[in-house]
């Protein structure tokens, strides 16, 4: 919608109720462009002030932000900027004086580009997102991305993923931005949407034919981003830059969220576990989310069959012989599982409580010692320095230190006795808890056997019709379970199967088979480098102990050319170039620095392209490789006349790297 009107800057209102009037004849003049607006408030008492001159907006959508300003007592200039609604503007940079009382909040608004359309399509509940639009330019064709799970983001809000996306799109020349989902539940977690009763959306599919539809009748671009490692990720072990590389491998860029990241990017680039592998596991995470929501269904339809079974009548009453076979099959399992339970909780009980006569025994062996000890600390008081035995007349020395080491023995058998109550008191709780679980498994089984035992009764006709619901009842449960039953077994052998596949897939020979090239690899490369191999007697394939001063960027290049032959000999994923930027660190003297850019350049891996940017290109010459010289002006690598090329060659390969 466009409009041509003379407009009026609503700084704000002289008070609530006209604030409140001019939101409401802006809301009834574009109602389809403002009808989700919100109330910020009253903002103060400013007058209305008339703008001059006619001009022309593209109305959209509004949306309203609060910030807070400067909490102080003094006078504050703040900066508005706010947005048209209705036949009204808010100008864009309005300055105003106030005064700011202490603990209170000036309300701001905030709006988006005037020029931006946009809209979603999302189900009546709200529960399901089909599509989401951003439009600023419909002569160009859109950008269409397919992800997995919506947000939260509608037509009045984005969030951070639609707002990069945005930032791209435009970047790219594209005119719009068009989003669909393989899922429309809206979750702001994969794990989350999954859960979801139906993630998927019941008008999900036709919506997608229909975006594609329109993306190829428009000449768009359409991506998909669901699973996709950050490129970050395949090119770490390819990338050495000057700011962190060279003091800490494997961290080439920022933002390495991967936890335990030199590790698990040196298993995969290597081959110590392939794509096979990581395909598996992904498959397995998925079939385990399954598998947890399968037994979660299969737990509450259990719950649900024990409710209807504790509201009924004990005397089951049947009408059809498959009900009371399976009634009677079901409750036969079950006593079984219950006799089982009985048997191991007393056996337990058992164990528990001899090992509790244990400790009894020790404590009435400890308290008897203790009192022994008594008697003789007694009577060692009591005699003279020099004891003469009754027996034999021999003389003894009854000195100080005899005394201290019966008090040290009373001591010890103290810490004994309280250990062995500590002991048989932690015993008895757990008597009393596994009586309790015994108590409730025979009070289960005594309620299987009565209903077992029973021949015939005497039933009214109340009891026939609430016997019969309750069969029903029972029927399309066990019928539910025993379908979800054989979901969960299927589920739990492909888990099973999908772990086997991996354990495989990490073969012990070829595992070792790569560590020993590696390290080959490594010894050689540092021989050539003058690094001692002491600095990596305990490192590993994902990790390299660096050496002190000059020595330490050598062995890194030693370490790093190590990984790519390996990677190049052994890894599954795409070996992508190799850009190294400023091996000259630590101060390479005139013989190691010239060394160091010949090996770069000679050693790399075979057919592999290295970018190596260097001040000084010593140690090789142009039948070596192309040497080009950068950097007409500082901070410039690219010259100004090669820009339109570079930039239309890089295009699409950029468009797909957009997500």
């Amino acid at each position: 919608m466009r409009a041509e009107r003379e407009l009026v800057a609503i700084v704000a209102a002289h008070s609530n109720d006209v604030s409140r009037h001019l939101l409401r004849r802006a809301k009834q003049e574009h109602s389809g462009i403002i009808a989700r607006s919100k109330w910020l408030g009253y903002a103060g008492p400013l007058k209305a002030i008339p703008l001059r001159g006619r001009r022309r907006f593209e109305f959209c959508r509004w949306t309203l932000l609060v910030a807070a300003a400067p909490v102080d007592r003094q006078r504050k200039r703040v900066f508005l900027e706010l947005t048209c609604f209705g036949s009204y503007l808010v100008l864009k940079t309005i300055r105003f004086a106030f005064t700011m009382k202490p603990h209170r909040l000036q309300l701001l608004g905030l709006m988006r580009n005037l020029f931006e359309k946009s809209s979603a399509v999302l189900s009546r509940c709200e529960t399901y997102r089909y599509e989401l639009r951003r439009v600023w330019d419909d002569s160009l064709p859109p950008f269409v991305s397919g992800m997995l799970n919506p947000s939260t983001a509608d037509a009045d809000r984005d969030d951070p993923t639609i707002t990069r996306n945005i930032q791209r799109a435009r970047a790219m020349g594209f005119g719009s931005l068009i989003v669909w989902n393989l899922g429309a539940g809206r979750a702001t977690q994969p794990q989350a949407w999954k859960l979801l009763a139906d993630p998927i959306g019941p008008e999900n599919d036709r919506h997608i034919r229909r975006i594609l539809q329109e993306c190829r009748d428009r000449k768009g671009i359409a991506i998909a981003g669901w699973g996709i490692p950050p490129p970050a990720y395949a090119f770490a072990p390819f990338c050495i830059d000057q700011d962190k590389s060279w003091s800490e491998p494997w961290k080439p860029f920022r933002g390495m969220y991967l936890p335990n990241s030199a590790a698990s990017l040196a298993e995969y680039h290597s081959g110590l576990k392939p794509n096979a592998y990581y395909v598996a596991r992904a498959e397995r995470d998925r079939l385990t989310i399954a598998l947890q929501e399968a037994q979660a269904k299969l737990q509450g339809f259990r719950d649900a069959l024990e409710q209807i079974r504790s509201v009924q009548p004990e005397t089951g009453i049947y009408f059809d012989l498959k009900d009371f076979e399976a009634e009677t099959n079901s409750l036969l399992a079950e006593c079984s599982e219950l006799l089982d339970r009985q048997n191991s909780h007393r056996a337990k009980l058992s164990e528990l409580i001899d090992t509790r006569a244990l400790w009894t025994t020790q404590i009435d062996i400890a308290k008897a010692a203790l009192a022994e000890l008594d008697e003789v600390f007694k009577s060692a008081i009591g005699h003279p320095a020099d004891v003469e035995c009754p027996t034999c007349g021999e003389h003894y020395t009854n000195d100080i230190a005899e005394r201290f080491g019966i008090a040290a023995d009373t001591e010890a058998l103290i810490g004994i006795l309280h250990q062995a109550k500590e002991q048989k008191d932690e015993l008895q709780k757990q008597i009393d808890a596994a009586q309790r679980e015994l108590g409730d498994v025979e009070t289960a089984l005594s309620r299987i056997r009565a209903i077992l035992s029973t021949r015939k009764n005497d039933v009214s006709l109340e009891e026939v019709m609430a016997a019969e619901g309750r069969n029903a009842a029972s029927r399309v449960l066990r019928e539910r379970m025993t379908e979800i039953e054989g979901k969960v077994g299927a589920l739990g052998a492909r888990i099973a199967e999908l772990k086997l596949a991996m354990r495989k897939s990490l073969d012990r020979k070829r595992s070792a088979a790569i560590n020993d090239f590696f390290f080959s690899r490594l010894t050689g490369f540092s021989m050539s480098l003058d690094v001692r191999m002491e600095s990596f007697k305990s490192g590993s394939i994902a990790n390299a102990h660096l050496a002190r001063g000059s020595e330490g960027p050598r062995g890194l290049t030693a370490y790093f050319y190590a990984f790519l032959h390996t990677a190049k000999e052994f890894g599954s994923s795409t070996f992508c170039p190799i850009v190294i930027d400023a091996p000259n660190q630590q101060g390479q003297d005139g013989q190691h620095l010239p060394a160091i850019i010949s090996f770069l350049v000679k050693k790399r891996p075979e057919n592999a392209q290295l970018i190596l940017g260097v001040e000084d290109a010593v140690g090789i010459t142009a039948d070596d490789a192309d040497i080009v010289g950068v950097g007409v002006q500082k901070r410039q690598l690219l010259d100004d006349n090669q820009f339109a090329f570079v930039s239309e060659h890089l295009r699409p390969y950029l468009a797909q790297l957009v997500l």
